[in-house]
């Protein structure tokens, strides 16, 4: 009942009810067993847990009484054996010159003198007692060398020093040391390497086959930035907190030889080592996945994330046969610049495992958050929609723990509208305890998490539908192409989403040259006959108007019952439509309002929906959609939004 008070709730976006009791339709009743079928999956396999694991799951002892995370920075946090052993630039030159010169200049990476700001903020500080003996232990391995105060850098004539704290680190009795730097207040934003890692969701649109197993193997480098040494010329820029009681008392200061944790550019360094080590275990580029690049269309899969590999492969039984040797090529390579491997993270062809936080199903081919963490997650929620006054910051904490599950099935991101501007104001508050308003606690009861994950085995729709709006009508057209021209079709045109905004010209966020960062994809549509259905529409916003006409082509697919659970396709020329319906939510409030209906229709049916971008010109509903349109209308010509990349041209 739950579920479906969410559906509802969903599709009719906060209208008055005004319905009336009618028995269900076959389309309703095959909704209604889904609905079932996934409550059922999620509650039956949940155990419940105690008050007390409640709050350890939310780490309630660091959110009361106004205490943090940050532990003091001590001889408690982990210190390796041997640091600081991989020459960087060596490793990157041949893929990446200009970060290997970055490695040995700090001038290619740091801002010109000129363009500096004329003060850096000091980095925070909470120093143990027993600091001195844990650079000791540093100094001793080779990851800090002592530097005497006059080669230290300077910045406006004071030295540039950074600050330092612990975290927690998860089943471990050690702490992970934590170092701010100021420095990165001094990084050119322009030259600053971006890494760019797999995200997961993206294999919504790979295929794998039924009957068979998806097995997971995955290797893991041991102390990674600790290993990967600096040029000698950024030894003066990599201060930290001396052993002195203040800076201006220290004779010498600890600079780090390596690559600190806390400097803005050292995960693009470590990833680019990562792609340098994967390409020369010749692992095959075309089966990987990496940043908004399409997915390969089958299995075997491989990514990576800094010190992360991992391979995902299709089997007809339970022992893996590519993974193993992919991910052994890789650590050997590891091996050979310098990097230890952490066995005990070794995993072979494990079925049920985890890749980045996604839980992969063997047998069902499932990608998303693991059901027991779900019902962890719900049971939390239940716990502080039952307090008066709940802490925030424990309210916050649960927030980012839906959005991650979410990012599995963005359609459900559209949920939280009023939380997240809710959130902001009361984190500036800094407040400690806060009532939920109805809108939030409303969205925070609302049970989108049996839905949160997508199947790489569900079957492809040949069924393909373009869909238009004019101020005066929506049109819709289909016709049934081959599923080779599907799954390339939704492979080529999936991405994460824009940002948008009624407002702006076009209603999606632009790169800095005024393109639209959405791909654009051109199908042989005129070599389909495509049947044609108008329906008179009067939108506020034409934007408005395609959103509508694409949630109506997915409610017909309601209707009919051999589309159940299918990944569909919906050609669609608004990049403002399709940033919204990709990223699953819109800050503009009428917009999101349309995500929320099309999230509905879309968790009901079990639908993947796919939409690529297609040409005005090029989209079979635009004369569909002007049927209602007086003859004597001028159509202005359009004011044409080039996209980031050519555009795909799919087989014909």
């Amino acid at each position: 009942n739950l579920l479906v008070a969410m559906l509802n709730l969903l599709y009719g976006s906060g209208a008055g009810d005004n319905s009336v009791y009618l028995p269900p339709t076959a389309a309703q009743r095959r909704v209604l067993e889904r609905t079932r079928a996934s409550a059922e999956a999620f509650v039956v396999r949940g155990n419940l847990i105690t008050e007390a694991e409640i709050s350890d799951f939310l780490q309630h002892s660091l959110a009361y009484g106004g205490a943090s995370a940050v532990l003091e920075l001590d001889e408690r946090a982990g210190v390796p054996q041997i640091a600081a052993t991989v020459d960087v630039a060596a490793v990157v030159h041949d893929t990446a010159p200009e970060l290997a010169e970055q490695l040995e200049r700090p001038g290619k990476l740091l801002l010109p003198v000129h363009a500096r700001p004329l003060v850096l903020s000091r980095g925070f500080r909470k120093l143990g007692t027993s600091y001195g003996k844990y650079v000791k232990r540093l100094c001793a391995s080779g990851l800090q060398t002592m530097r005497p105060r006059k080669s230290i850098a300077k910045h406006r004539s004071q030295i540039v020093v950074s600050g330092g704290f612990a975290v927690e680190k998860q089943d471990s009795s050690e702490t992970r040391a934590i170092s701010p730097l100021s420095l990165n207040e001094l990084v050119d934003p322009v030259r600053l390497p971006r890494p760019v890692f797999a995200y997961v969701p993206k294999l919504r649109s790979s295929t794998s086959h039924r009957g068979c197993h998806l097995l997971v193997s995955k290797v893991d480098a041991r102390h990674y930035f600790h290993k990967l040494r600096l040029g000698r010329r950024w030894l003066k820029w990599m201060a930290h907190p001396p052993t002195t009681r203040t800076d201006a008392e220290a004779t010498h200061f600890p600079c780090h030889r390596a690559c600190p944790m806390g400097f803005s550019a050292s995960a693009g360094w470590a990833q680019e080592v990562t792609n340098a080590v994967t390409s020369a275990a010749d692992l095959p580029s075309t089966a990987r996945v990496i940043g908004g690049e399409p997915v390969p269309d089958a299995f075997p899969i491989w990514g990576s994330i800094e010190d992360d590999i991992w391979v995902i492969e299709e089997t007809n039984g339970n022992k893996a046969e590519t993974g193993p040797i992919w991910i052994e090529r890789a650590s050997r390579q590891w091996e050979a610049i310098g990097v230890d491997e952490n066995k005990a993270k070794r995993i072979e062809g494990r079925g049920g495992a985890e890749v980045q936080g996604y839980y992969v199903h063997p047998k069902h081919h499932w990608f998303g958050l693991a059901m027991e963490k779900r019902w962890h997650v719900f049971q939390a929620a239940l716990f502080l929609l039952m307090q008066r006054r709940p802490l925030f910051r424990e309210v916050d904490r649960l927030v980012g723990k839906l959005g991650f599950a979410q990012s599995a099935k963005a359609p459900c991101r559209s949920i939280f509208e009023a939380t997240y501007p809710w959130l902001a104001k009361v984190r500036s508050q800094k407040t400690l305890r806060a009532v939920l308003p109805a809108s939030v606690w409303q969205l925070l009861a609302t049970l989108s998490l049996p839905w949160c994950h997508f199947h790489t085995d569900a079957p492809w729709s040949r069924r393909v539908e373009a869909t238009d709006s004019s101020m005066t009508g929506l049109g819709r057209t289909w016709t049934y192409m081959p599923e080779r021209i599907v799954r390339e079709t939704a492979r080529c045109s999936d991405s994460k989403g824009a940002y948008t905004n009624l407002t702006w010209t076009h209603g999606v966020e632009q790169t800095a040259d005024g393109r639209c960062p959405l791909k654009r994809v051109d199908l042989p549509v005129e070599k389909y006959h495509w049947r044609k259905l108008s329906r008179a529409w009067r939108p506020a916003h034409i934007t408005l108007g395609e959103a509508d006409a694409c949630t109506w082509s997915v409610e017909d697919r309601l209707t009919r019952p051999g589309e159940k659970g299918a990944r569909i396709l919906t050609l669609m020329d608004s990049a403002a439509c399709i940033g919204a319906y990709s990223k699953g939510r819109s800050p503009s409030r009428r917009l999101n309002a349309k995500c929320r209906r099309h999230a509905a229709v879309l968790l009901a049916g079990g639908f993947e929906g796919f939409y690529p971008w297609i040409m005005s010109s090029r989209n079979p509903a635009d004369w569909a959609s002007r049927v209602f349109e007086p003859w004597w209308r001028h159509k202005p010509p359009p004011e044409l939004l080039e996209s980031v990349d050519p555009t795909i041209h799919t087989a014909s």
